[in-house]
């Protein structure tokens, strides 16, 4: 599943990659987290996301977090990002911190 709600947050699944093996991670037991299938079967390009985030444009917060740590996607990540503030979205990012040991110099920036 690319695109889920849980609450009133919309989230945004890139990708199956982790720089972390965590013991306590979720993925690392189960496929599922609630009642959605996490696990892709291939990664989406940003049109693909897009394109599922339609039937949530009614909500206002969206959040990029998954079964994998986003940033793997950066340009994926990029221009989802950018249509949603297009659209008036508040967006957040949940990552495991490394963004530079997994994109170089520059992230944040």
């Amino acid at each position: 599943m690319i695109v889920y709600k849980i609450d009133e947050n919309v989230y945004i699944n890139l990708t199956n990659r982790c720089s972390n093996n965590c013991s306590f991670c979720v993925r690392t037991t189960s496929d599922c987290y609630s009642k959605y299938d996490l696990w892709l079967n291939k990664e989406p390009e940003a049109q693909e996301v897009i394109e599922a985030l339609n039937e949530y444009m009614d909500c206002k917060n969206f959040v990029f977090c998954g079964y994998g740590e986003p940033l793997y996607r950066l340009e994926v990540l990029v221009e989802v990002a950018e249509y949603l503030k297009s659209n008036d979205k508040k967006v957040r990012l949940n990552t495991n911190g490394q963004a530079k040991l997994i994109k170089g110099e520059g992230v944040a920036s």
